[in-house]
């Protein structure tokens, strides 16, 4: 027989919203979702109060913010990165947005973590967010420094809960392109691990930190054919196993030429 689909619920906005989509789930099952609102060119949170979200807090955690990823601490509060834009300036940096509750009522902080605030280059591209054993935000994301054609995968490790002086380290430097569509995850011993996608080589890659910090790394391509043009890595999605390995990779988990 056909099967029984739960209620579809939209978020508060007029068309077009949710361009930008990023979810996470709380210790109650209850979807955490970040989305883009076109209308109001703003980015807005909803913390839903139950399975389907019908029902939710709706906050603006920026009058300016796109391409989102969205992590809960271990005291539920949500954390959102993004990528902010003003296009009267204009200006693309990273930045963090921390809720100072669980239903986001209020922002503990929002922090410019990096970006040169002009516009001549362009950070935050396709950010991903998770938390060290630290407790604090671990944010992965694409860097085009100032000028400059080749871009970089960076790594911005948060020392206290609202990330107001972030270790940023820069990880790979992609000549001639960037790195897209990252996805982190913390391994054993609190070791950062980020799916990357190379928009030269065009291939999905994957680094792991050999610390919580990240000092050093190494990376290795997963999938691809190391030449391109046919583009595999695209909106990689990465999570730690039980017995602390990783997995990535596959039809489902990303984007196959």
């Amino acid at each position: 027989g056909p099967r029984n689909r739960a209620p579809i619920a939209v978020l508060p906005g007029d068309a077009p919203t949710g361009t930008d989509v990023a979810m996470a789930v709380d210790a109650e099952g209850f979807p955490v979702v970040a989305a883009y609102d076109a209308t109001t060119d703003s980015l807005e949170l909803r913390v839903c109060t139950n399975a389907t979200c019908r029902s939710g807090f709706d906050n603006t955690v920026d009058a300016y913010g796109r391409r989102p990823a969205v992590a809960l601490s271990a005291d539920g509060h949500p954390v959102v990165v993004y990528q902010r834009v003003e296009a009267t300036s204009p200006t693309y940096d990273l930045w963090v947005a921390v809720c100072g509750d669980p239903e986001c009522t209020f922002l503990s902080g929002r922090t410019a973590l990096d970006g040169d605030g002009a516009g001549t280059g362009e950070s935050g591209l396709s950010p991903s967010v998770a938390f060290g054993t630290s407790g604090f935000p671990v944010i992965a994301y694409g860097h085009s420094p100032t000028g400059g054609v080749s871009q970089q995968l960076r790594l911005a490790v948060c020392g206290d809960p609202t990330c107001q002086s972030p270790v940023v380290r820069t990880l790979e430097t992609i000549n001639g392109g960037g790195a897209f569509y990252t996805s982190i995850a913390i391994g054993p011993g609190g070791k950062p691990v980020i799916a990357y996608f190379d928009d030269v080589s065009e291939d999905l890659r994957l680094l792991t930190c050999a610390d919580a910090s990240c000092s050093s790394s190494s990376s290795e391509v997963v999938d691809g054919d190391g030449a391109g043009p046919v583009a595999t890595g695209r909106h990689a999605s990465l999570t730690i196993g039980a017995n602390g390995g990783f997995h990535e990779g596959g039809a489902i988990l990303h984007e196959r030429g």
